[in-house]
C-alpha cells in the first residue's frame, strides 16, 4: 500500500515535535498536524506591547550537557539555536498568612540547616525527613526518568511512598508555619505520594532549572525548524478530525474539510479523550479504557494574570525566584488552622513571578514581565465560569475573570505595594481558556491527577489499536515537559524498531 506519509502525528506540543524530529532524522516521512497557529501546545508565549509571556512551564529541567533535553535538542540540531539561563536556587520564597516573608537558600543542604535554625524544636524530625527523602530519591528518579509507563510501580508498594507528603509533613511536625514552609517549597510534590516528592529533592541537589533566553515559545519554534529542516512537514491551523481506521488498524487521519491523509503509523500527541473519544469512538475501544477515561481525574489548571508593569521590581524585591503568596493554613486541601472557609479561585496560594528579571529580552527597556498565577483551579468554578451553552463566552464569563484578576492584584501588591498603578499591559488565562487553545480537558497543563490518593495514572504510549502511538504527558508521570519530551523520544524509538 502506497501512503501519503510513514507517520502522522497530531499535535505540535514537545512530545510531538520531539517524536517528528527524531524520526525525520532517520529519514522517515513525517505529517505533524496542529491546529493553532503556531507550535509549542502548553510549550508557548504570547507577546503584548512588547512583553513576552509564557503561558505554562516556568522552567525546563535537563537542559545541561549529557542530560535528557540537551541530548535531545543535540539530535535534532537545534543546539546552537539556543540559548538557557541556568539558575541554581529552590524555585520560590514564601510569604506566610502571618505576613512573614521567607527568603529560602539556594541548596537542599543550606535550606535543611536553615528549617533547623528557625524550628530548633522540630531538628530531630527535620533530620528523619531529609534521610528518608535522600534515601528514597535514589531510588525513584532514576525510574521516573528511565520509564514512562508506570515508572512507580515497585516503590509505590510500599507504605511510605504511598503515603501522601501533605500527610506525611502534617504527622510528622507539628509547627504550623514549617508545615507550610515544607509543603509550598515542594509545590506541586507536596500533593503526591512521598516517591515523587524524594524526586523533587533529588532533582533540587542536582540544581537543573532552566530558563531559555527569548521565552518558552522559542524552544517550541527551534523544535519545528529542526524537524522541518530534517524533512518533516509541519502544517499549522489543521485540525484533525479523526483517526482512521481499518480492519482494527490506524491507517491515517483526516482533517478539517475532510481531507484524508494516510500513513502507516498514527501517533496522537493531543488530549488522551480527544483523541479516543472522539477521534476515534467508543465502538473502536475496549470497555475498560473507557472506564479509565472517565474515571481517571485530570489535573487541575490554573488562572494566569500576565501583567507587562513599568516598576523597579528589583528593587521591590523581587529576583529570580518566584515568592508564593500563602493566604491560609492550608496543607493543598488539608486545612490546620481555621474553619477552611475557601478563596475562591485562589484555593491554596498566589505564586508570583518576574520572568524578566532573568531574561531581561522578553520586556521593553526599563520594564517587567509579571505572571501571577492561582495552581489548581477548578475548571467547573462558578457554575463553569459563567459561560454560556457548549462554553460559549458571554459577558458574565468575562467580568469574573476581571474580579479574579483584580483580587489577584490585591494579593499580589500585599509583596509589591504600588503594582496596580504601574500596570501598562494585562491579559488573563482561565482554566477554559487552556482548554481552548490546547484542547486539553478541563484545562488541564499536566495531564493526570498528581494526588497521592488518586493519581499517579498514565495512559499506555502502545494503544489498543495497532499502529497507532501515543506521546504526551498523558501517557507520563509527572507532567512536565520533560517527561512529555520522553514520551516523544520513546514512541519515536519504539515505531524504528518496527519491522
Amino acid at each position: 500500500m502506497t501512503y501519503d506519509c510513514d507517520v502522522a502525528i497530531i499535535g505540535s506540543g514537545v512530545a510531538g515535535l520531539i517524536c517528528g524530529g527524531l524520526l525525520a532524522k532517520k529519514g522517515v516521512k513525517v505529517i505533524i498536524c496542529e491546529k493553532h497557529t503556531s507550535p509549542g501546545g502548553n510549550l508557548s508565549s504570547f507577546e503584548r506591547k512588547g512583553f513576552i509571556f509564557d503561558t505554562g512551564p516556568h522552567w525546563i529541567i535537563r537542559c545541561g550537557p549529557g542530560e535528557l533535553m540537551y541530548n535531545l535538542f543535540d539530535k535534532i540540531g537545534i543546539l546552537k539555536e539556543l540559548k538557557f539561563i541556568k539558575y541554581n536556587l529552590l524555585p520560590w520564597d514564601l510569604v506566610l498568612p502571618d505576613g512573614e516573608k521567607n527568603i529560602l537558600p539556594e541548596t537542599r543542604k543550606e535550606f535543611h540547616a536553615y528549617l533547623k535554625d528557625k524550628f530548633p524544636g522540630e531538628a530531630n524530625a527535620l533530620d528523619k525527613y531529609f534521610d528518608e527523602v535522600d534515601k528514597a530519591g535514589k531510588d525513584t528518579l532514576p525510574k521516573i526518568f528511565s520509564k514512562t509507563v508506570t515508572p512507580l510501580s515497585e516503590l509505590e508498594k510500599q507504605e511510605f511512598y504511598r503515603l501522601p507528603a501533605v500527610e506525611y509533613i502534617d504527622q510528622h511536625f507539628t509547627d504550623k508555619n514549617l508545615k507550610l514552609i515544607l509543603s509550598y517549597t515542594a509545590y506541586p510534590y507536596a500533593r503526591t505520594s512521598m516517591a515523587l516528592m524524594a524526586g523533587y529533592w533529588k532533582e533540587v541537589d542536582s540544581q537543573t532549572n532552566y530558563y531559555p533566553v527569548g521565552g518558552m515559545q522559542g524552544v517550541a519554534n527551534a523544535l519545528a525548524e529542526g524537524f522541518k529542516s530534517l524533512g518533516g512537514e509541519l502544517l499549522l491551523k489543521t485540525r484533525v478530525n479523526r483517526i482512521l481506521i481499518e480492519k482494527g488498524k490506524a491507517v491515517g487521519i483526516e482533517i478539517a474539510g475532510g481531507k484524508r491523509i494516510s500513513s502507516r503509523f498514527v501517533v496522537s500527541n493531543a488530549d488522551a479523550r480527544l483523541t479516543y473519544l472522539g477521534m476515534i469512538g467508543k465502538d473502536f475501544l475496549p470497555h475498560e479504557l473507557i472506564k479509565n477515561l472517565d474515571e481517571w481525574k485530570p489535573e487541575k489548571g490554573a488562572f494566569y494574570v500576565y501583567l507587562g508593569v513599568d516598576m523597579d521590581l528589583k528593587k521591590a524585591g523581587m529576583g529570580k525566584k518566584g515568592i508564593w503568596y500563602i493566604p491560609r493554613y492550608n496543607l493543598f486541601g488539608k486545612v490546620i488552622e481555621g474553619n477552611g472557609e475557601d478563596l475562591l479561585p485562589l484555593p491554596y496560594g498566589l505564586l508570583v513571578t518576574v520572568p524578566s528579571l532573568m531574561d531581561p529580552s522578553i520586556a521593553p527597556p526599563g520594564k517587567h514581565c509579571v505572571l501571577l498565577c492561582s495552581c489548581y483551579v477548578d475548571h467547573d468554578f462558578h457554575n463553569n465560569w459563567q459561560t454560556g451553552p457548549g462554553g460559549r463566552r458571554t459577558p458574565e464569563y468575562r467580568r469574573l475573570k476581571k474580579v479574579v484578576a483584580d483580587q489577584f492584584i490585591d494579593y499580589a501588591e500585599k509583596i509589591l505595594p504600588g503594582l496596580r498603578k504601574s500596570i501598562v499591559v494585562m491579559d488573563t488565562a482561565s482554566p477554559l481558556t487552556y482548554e481552548r487553545y490546547t484542547f486539553n480537558y478541563k484545562g488541564s497543563q499536566t495531564g493526570w491527577s498528581w494526588e497521592a490518593e488518586t493519581g499517579g495514572k498514565r495512559l499506555d504510549q502502545a494503544s489498543c489499536i495497532k499502529n497507532l502511538y501515543l506521546a504526551g504527558h498523558w501517557t507520563a508521570f509527572p507532567g512536565g515537559v520533560a517527561a512529555a519530551a520522553l514520551s516523544g523520544m520513546r514512541t519515536a524509538e519504539t515505531i524504528l524498531s518496527e519491522p
